[in-house]
């Protein structure tokens, strides 16, 4: 009896680790064939890296993270600066104060 029991378990066992395994190959399927589908609209301008929309202007509802706060926001409403050749998106002037004083 004992046999069987443990042969019940090693079933169950293994049948929880191919339905993740599948789930696994499934999710990464499903993310791949989306970023395929939606690569034709992630362009790049000038071969900078920039993501350009349809017109072939730079796209500005990026999202960007402040360094300081982690916030994530539009890289159109951030505040642009650049500081040591980096360029940083802050998402208010309270932000980019607290780098510099860091920096």
């Amino acid at each position: 009896m004992q046999a069987f029991f443990t042969f019940i378990l090693i079933f169950i066992v293994l049948f929880v680790v191919i339905i993740f395994i599948i789930a696994a190959l499934g999710a990464s399927f499903l993310l791949s064939s989306v970023r395929i589908l939606f690569s034709p609209f992630r362009k790049k301008a000038n071969g900078k890296g920039v993501a350009v929309g349809a017109d072939g202007q730079p796209l500005t509802d990026v999202m960007v993270k402040d360094p300081v706060c982690g916030m994530y926001l539009p890289r159109g409403d951030a505040i642009k600066e650049t500081i040591g050749g980096r360029t940083f998106y802050f998402c208010s002037q309270e932000c980019l104060s607290e780098y510099k004083t860091r920096a």
